[in-house]
């Protein structure tokens, strides 16, 4: 989890700026974000922004749909009010837990559905950095998906990384599969 102290690095430089501008005018207006999504979706990455706007002062309220919820186009589903200056840097990263996460389940659903009640197993370690790993295997067991190839993501799902057998393995032992 991302801790408050930690977003500037990650944040849009834009968001510093107005923030700064804001503190220089002495203006702290309190402002009421909602979030949503352009398209149909499964709702993934509320938990994680929640934990990050819960690091705020009690002057902040969020409210939210839950994992896991299909949601409509422009359907609300996060609803935060507070003053402008605790908010401003936190956007970029709770929209990108947000978006990343409900990307992510929303694929894994439909391939889910896809499969028609055969197992799906989420295997993308291999495409990504090793730091979004935990965020996608949750992503991934939301979405329906039955386990993943990484310890980091399988602590999602409770259990053990699974996998099956790496092409180097087959090659070591001159394509014969049943000896590898």
């Amino acid at each position: 989890m991302i801790r408050l102290d930690e977003v500037s690095p990650y944040t849009d430089q834009y968001f510093i700026n107005s923030r700064i501008a804001c503190e220089k005018a002495n203006n702290d207006a309190r402002v009421v974000y909602q979030v949503f999504q352009r398209s149909q979706a499964l709702l993934c990455g509320v938990g994680q922004a929640m934990q990050l706007l819960d690091q705020t002062s009690s002057q902040v309220e969020v409210y939210g749909l839950e994992d896991g919820s299909l949601i409509g186009p422009k359907e609300s589903v996060l609803h935060i009010v507070g003053p402008v200056s605790e908010l401003f840097e936190l956007e970029t990263v709770y929209l990108g837990l947000l978006s990343r996460m409900t990307r992510i389940a929303t694929n894994v659903r439909a391939a889910v559905e896809a499969a028609n009640g055969k197992r799906i197993l989420f295997f993308p370690a291999r495409f990504d950095i090793p730091e979004a790993q935990e965020y996608d295997g949750y992503a991934a067991k939301v979405g329906g998906a039955a386990g993943a190839s990484t310890a980091a993501e399988a602590r999602a799902f409770e259990a053990r990384a699974l996998g099956t057998m790496p092409h180097a393995l087959i090659a070591a032992f001159k394509g014969n599969t049943v000896k590898a």
